[in-house]
């Protein structure tokens, strides 16, 4: 299961915590979730999956750019941000993995960006110039930007790693078996579109709040959920 979000109002929001903040910091970390973007959803526009940088912090952001849903991931730095893409779009009413792996201690480092798996070639769009943005003040916001950066579609099984940059056979492991790979996961989300709070099963406490999204009844193709702890912090829903 999942949720859906309407590429307008809707998201879910973590609560900034020490263990969501600065995720790629030196060593780095990793982002990765489940994504379907629905017919349409691959408007001209920002579409944000997963954003720590909309609400007033400067962090990163990972996302599609422009027609065909190509996959972006954007960093904050002080004087010019950074920007990569690859050619790999997403395919409308199709569930696809997405993820990306990235240390931001120097200019010089690209990141590590997976389509279904796969390690893809990286293209520079903007090269990151200065210090980079200290990412402490803004929630976590999955499905959901603000204004008209929302993301279309469905999300499941997002993972948040922190001081870690997975390499391909992780990736592949979190994608047939989510939640299995637990050593360094700060958040776990399987979105599985109950009520308006979705536990984080990492054991952090990182609790998402959901609104104004609907049950997606599609299933990613995953193999079976794996092991990770039970969620902690989970109030009525």
């Amino acid at each position: 299961m999942s949720w859906l979000f309407n590429g307008g109002n809707g998201g879910i929001a973590v609560a900034t915590s020490p263990t969501v903040n600065n995720m790629f910091a030196t060593p780095g970390g990793t982002f990765a979730a489940w994504v379907l973007m629905t017919a349409g959803g691959s408007a001209a526009q920002y579409q944000r999956i997963l954003d720590k940088r909309a609400t007033g912090s400067q962090g990163p952001t990972l996302g599609t750019s422009g027609a065909n849903g190509i996959l972006m991931f954007f960093h904050d730095f002080s004087t010019t941000d950074g920007r990569w893409v690859i050619a790999n779009s997403l395919t409308a009413n199709v569930w696809h993995h997405v993820a990306v792996a990235y240390s931001n201690a120097s200019t010089a480092n690209t990141p590590v960006m997976f389509f279904n798996g796969v390690a893809q070639t990286v293209t520079t769009r903007s090269v990151p110039v200065g210090v980079a943005g200290v990412d402490t003040k803004g929630l976590l916001l999955i499905g959901s930007a603000g204004s008209a950066l929302l993301w279309t579609g469905g999300v499941a099984h997002v993972h948040y790693y922190q001081g870690i940059q997975l390499d391909a056979n992780q990736i592949r492991q979190i994608m047939a078996f989510p939640g299995s790979l637990t050593h360094r996961l700060s958040g776990y989300w399987p979105l599985f579109g109950y009520g308006t709070q979705e536990g984080d099963y990492s054991g952090n406490g990182n609790t998402g709040v959901a609104s104004t999204t609907t049950f997606h009844p599609s299933n990613p193709p995953v193999s079976a959920v794996g092991a990770a702890p039970l969620p902690s912090g989970l109030g009525g829903g």
